[in-house]
């Protein structure tokens, strides 16, 4: 089993452990969210909200499971755990996703991940979020 890290997707920052999964049927087309802040060189840089869209199976399959970074217990583990990133698994059945989050481990089994926005100036993940979906035209 090896990691990749998935490095063309914008960094987690460490030092911010607020994060946000949304999965929602709207219209018929399915949209599955992962939310968090971006790290940063400089704290007077200003913070920014990272929105990726999770890609489920042709069979409509997207599996999202949270988990403690020290109950995930796997024994040929080649990664630090205490970088944030989203990594690439590879090796396994099927390949999946692994998120690292300061204090928090996210599985995402699905199709890929591709970034959808980034949001400046938010005062949080639900704050990036509601940017999102208004942009989107899904509220008004």
């Amino acid at each position: 089993m090896n990691f990749e890290l998935m490095e063309e997707l914008p960094l987690i920052a460490s030092d911010y452990s607020e994060w946000l999964y949304v999965g929602q049927s709207i219209s018929g087309e399915s949209h599955h969210l992962l939310i968090y802040p971006e790290s940063r060189d400089f704290l007077s840089t200003p913070l920014c909200f990272v929105v990726l869209r999770l890609l489920p199976f042709k069979d409509g399959r997207l599996g999202v499971c949270q988990v403690a970074a020290e109950e995930y217990q796997n024994a040929e583990a080649s990664i630090s755990l205490s970088q944030p990133g989203i990594y690439r698994v590879i090796g396994t059945q099927d390949d999946y996703y692994l998120t690292v989050f300061t204090d928090m481990l996210v599985e995402i089994d699905c199709a890929g991940i591709e970034l959808s926005r980034r949001f400046y100036h938010c005062k949080s993940t639900t704050d990036a979020l509601n940017h999102y979906l208004k942009e989107q035209s899904f509220i008004g």
